[in-house]
């Protein structure tokens, strides 16, 4: 599979987010909001989803990496990240740890990487940069 999308994901005890559940239909996501009120919480969760971990949160001294992304209050058991991509589920949680479907299983190696995973570093990165002059239609010519 060279592409796929993500149709729904569901958080619960994660970070910011108590539980909730988004669902894509087949269009963009724009996350907005004052500081504070979860937007990097989802994105975290989506890089928990695929890789296990959350960047940002490692290597900050004495942080303790497991206990940092349950929500606050909740059990380590009642944390879950699931979503369904092109009809399959993938899913997360420290109770069962990683599952997905077969038709995921060819992609496993590249999400624990994680070299694909837009994180809250790289969006950070990508949002402070100079934007390209030339347009598309330039670079199609060459």
């Amino acid at each position: 599979m060279t592409k796929f999308e993500i149709e729904d994901m569901e958080i619960r005890s994660f970070r910011g987010i108590k539980q909730y559940e988004l669902i894509f239909e087949n269009k963009s996501l724009v996350f907005c909001g004052a500081n504070g009120t979860g937007k990097s919480s989802f994105v975290n969760a989506i890089e928990y989803l695929f890789t296990g971990k959350v960047g940002s949160l490692s290597g900050i001294g004495d942080v303790d990496h497991k206990k940092s992304i349950i929500h606050r209050g909740d059990k380590a058991d009642d944390l879950l990240v699931r979503a369904h991509i092109n009809g399959h589920t993938i899913e997360r949680s420290f109770k069962n740890g990683f599952k997905c479907d077969n038709e995921l299983k060819d992609l496993k190696a590249d999400f624990k990487n994680g070299s694909f995973i837009l994180n809250r570093n790289k969006l950070l990165k990508f949002i402070e940069s100079t934007p390209r002059t030339e347009s598309f239609n330039d670079l199609k010519a060459e």
